[in-house]
């Protein structure tokens, strides 16, 4: 009896793997309300709202983006507004979630098709040994 419960108390790879997962998910819900917070805290510091746009970040990281928005071509104008709402114009708070929730159900889906693996595991090792 007491084997038995040693085994069940040791941790597989995958459940560190899911460990893992579940870390970089709850991270990925929670990392967009830090935005309102440091707005808050400058706010509280120097008495101005400053509005935090998601061009804080792609312009460090995509300058080239600019460029292509402000060229004269007519071709894919409607692609360009898009663009240019989600690169500039769309606030932070709002991209980080809508990021995070994407990270996030696809880390669930990823973890829903590991579990049903690990099932069809245990199932196929229960009917070839008995």
């Amino acid at each position: 009896m007491k084997a038995s419960s040693v085994e069940d108390n040791k941790r597989s790879p995958d459940d560190d793997i899911v460990s893992v997962i579940m870390v970089i998910a709850l991270c990925s819900i929670l990392a967009p309300f830090l935005v309102p917070i440091h707005q808050a805290y400058v706010w509280l510091q120097k008495g101005v709202w400053k509005p935090l746009k998601t061009d804080v970040i792609f312009s460090a990281i995509m300058p080239d983006i600019y460029v292509w928005l402000a060229e004269e071509n007519s071709s894919w104008l409607g692609v360009k507004k898009i663009v240019k709402y989600v690169t500039c114009d769309m606030s932070l708070f709002s991209f980080l979630l809508l990021l995070g929730c994407v990270v996030f159900f696809s880390l669930m889906r990823f973890l829903d098709v590991l579990e049903k693996e690990k099932r069809m595991d245990s199932k196929e090792i229960d009917t070839s040994g008995g």
